[in-house]
């Protein structure tokens, strides 16, 4: 099993991309105001989209990863957390 990024490293990275989320969302709100294609708009929603829920996977990869690594932590928290990220993703 990869072991996970050091956390600065991970924050960075998080921040780098929900900085680029933002950058897209106000992309998204210049392309409205322009009145640009509905489907040009989707597309752009669509990536906003899977950026957020590929944030939200390194999140919960790093959350899981913490509570496995503990000695004593509930097995039921880690079935809980896995079915979280099953279903968001």
């Amino acid at each position: 099993m990869a072991t996970s990024p050091k956390p600065q490293r991970a924050s960075r990275t998080l921040s780098a991309r929900i900085h680029k989320l933002s950058g897209q969302l106000d992309a998204i709100d210049h392309m409205v105001m322009r009145r640009r294609s509905c489907a040009e708009v989707l597309a752009q929603i669509e990536a906003v989209r899977s950026g957020l829920a590929g944030v939200a996977a390194i999140l919960l990869n790093e959350e899981l990863s913490k509570m496995i690594r503990k000695k004593h932590v509930d097995p039921r928290a880690i079935v809980a957390l896995t079915r979280t990220i099953i279903e968001r993703t």
